[in-house]
């Protein structure tokens, strides 16, 4: 199976809040309480949208759930028609500053899913995403 964006039924929300997983866009240590997820169930991999930074709105942070591991991850997103662009750097708790960290290639299977929001709305159905990493 492949990634798909899924809403989280209540139960999943429930489970998912259950594992106090901290916002990465959160300076309090909210946990991280998400609606949609874009998930491969058969592989362990999840990618759910943290927020955004309070001063660079365009600078996202992601929690990637990769095969047991935990990987926080910060990217700046530019979008242009039809376009979401995905730049810099990954940042990730592991593994420092590489784009060559063993799930990168799995977190870009995972955003070329999640698109723009992440979301099952139509808005994503057409976007096409681009990478800069």
């Amino acid at each position: 199976m492949a990634f798909v964006n899924e809403k989280l039924t209540n139960e999943q929300r429930e489970e998912f809040v259950a594992r106090s997983i901290k916002n990465p866009a959160s300076v309090s240590g909210i946990a991280l309480s998400p609606i949609f997820w874009t998930i491969d169930h058969e592989n362990d991999m999840c990618l759910i949208k943290g927020g955004v930074h309070r001063d660079y709105h365009n600078e996202y942070y992601f929690v990637f759930l990769w095969k047991g591991e935990q990987h926080i991850v910060s990217l700046v997103m530019e979008t242009k028609p039809y376009t979401v662009i995905w730049n810099n750097e990954v940042q990730a708790s592991t593994y420092g500053l590489s784009t060559s960290a063993p799930f990168v290639e799995d977190l870009k299977s995972a955003l070329t899913i999640f698109k723009v929001d992440g979301s099952t709305r139509t808005i994503n159905e057409n976007a096409e995403v681009i990478f800069n990493f």
